[in-house]
């Protein structure tokens, strides 16, 4: 985590001001387009994942603040986009996306997808998907590749514990056509792979084909340049909530030996993950670290202000101590949240796990200007922030 005394990565400032260039048109200035060299399009070993960058067209892995690759024209080389988050988007401790009053898009990747697709042969999606619950519906829409005026090219989503997906093809009218691509026994992380060629639609979860094939007919050369978005619909009352991570898109059918070998990549790669240790305390205010204006922290632009409470009881797991300190989230996409005018003495339910558990906060802006005490261990408040009234999540 970054603050003005302790700005001691320069590596990720570099990351930030190229995100920030990206966000303004200057990807070029900042290492933009062709600054490093192509992936090779040859099979990785099982443990790594991607499994093969053949036909890859989009790459998001689980990193802190890893640009994207996205491929205009496979066999180029990537240009490096940056994901923008909307709403209450933000990453977990896994550097996982936490999607729940919140929604992500990726800078130019819907137009570079269609340029990537033209003459393909097949088109598939892969993702690891954690949902929050399986009440969800409307259908709620993972990703969603569609305008809110009834032109669809692709929406991938939940409904209650089935997954579903709306597929446009040449075959099919501006809507496209709903299919089913099977059932959730529980409300667990699983492994996606979608995948269509030659008119037929395959879901792969967890390895396993959970469709017979869907005949759909058609190619993919009605879709268009439409907006691309992760965790929210085109229409209102599509949100969905949960957690992706390990996203990747490509311009080929991806079959059934094939999705197994990247489900089991995918697996070796979260194999190790332990939950980290929560602590849950009724808590009084007692002092705020003071938040610093959103372009006086430039190029950074979320913020976890440091608060201290009085610990009025322990609710679950194990603290001694009569005080404890605790990170917020403040600001998001720069604009302060409620938190920071929360009053002194306000009782609160907090949810902790520790600091240095949390590595994806080393990259955003720490604002900690309580008195300096060594001693006192840091928590991580990992409850769904407040938004401010009337904040949209765009």
């Amino acid at each position: 985590m970054i603050d003005r005394k302790h700005a001691r990565e320069n590596g990720l400032a570099l990351v930030r001001l190229t995100a920030l260039a990206a966000a303004l048109g200057l990807a070029g200035a900042c290492g933009g387009p062709g600054t490093d060299s192509p992936a090779p399009a040859q099979a990785r070993p099982e443990a790594a994942w991607p499994v093969s960058r053949e036909g890859l067209a989009f790459l998001m892995e689980n990193a802190s603040w890893k640009p994207a690759e996205v491929y205009a024209k496979v066999g180029d080389e990537p240009f490096y986009s940056t994901w923008s988050p909307k709403g209450l988007a933000r990453r977990d401790r896994n550097f996982a996306v936490i999607l729940g009053k919140g929604s992500f898009v990726v800078d130019r990747l819907a137009e570079s997808l269609l340029s990537a697709l033209k003459g393909a042969k097949g088109f598939s999606v892969e993702m690891y998907v954690t949902p929050d619950d399986l009440d969800q519906g409307g259908p709620a829409w993972i990703m969603c590749f569609a305008s809110g005026e009834g032109a669809v090219n692709m929406r991938l989503g939940q409904e209650g514990s089935e997954l579903v997906v709306t597929l446009r093809t040449s075959a099919t009218d501006a809507k496209g056509v709903r299919a089913s691509l099977g059932s959730l026994a529980h409300a667990e992380p699983f492994h996606l792979i979608v995948s269509y060629a030659d008119g037929r639609l395959a879901c792969y979860l967890n390895g396993k084909m959970s469709n017979a094939g869907t005949s759909i007919g058609g190619d993919l050369s009605a879709w268009s340049n439409l907006p691309l978005v992760f965790g929210a619909g085109d229409e209102p009352g599509h949100d969905w909530s949960g957690a992706l991570e390990g996203i990747a898109m490509y311009v080929r059918p991806i079959k059934a030996d094939e999705a197994l070998r990247h489900y089991r990549s995918f697996a070796a790669k979260t194999a190790g993950r332990k939950p980290a240790e929560r602590l849950e305390v009724q808590a009084k205010l007692l002092a705020r670290s003071d938040i610093p204006e959103a372009w006086n922290i430039l190029p950074y632009y979320q913020v976890v202000g440091i608060y201290e409470y009085e610990v009025e009881k322990v609710l679950a797991g194990s603290y001694s101590a009569k005080t404890i300190r605790a990170g917020h989230w403040c600001m998001l996409r720069q604009k302060k949240l409620p938190i920071c005018e929360a009053p002194l003495g306000i009782s609160r339910r907090l949810v902790l796990e520790r600091m240095e558990d949390n590595p994806q906060l080393e990259s955003d802006w720490r604002a900690d200007t309580l008195r300096p005490d060594p001693e006192m261990p840091l928590y991580y408040d990992v409850t769904l922030p407040v938004a401010p009234d009337g904040w949209d999540a765009d």
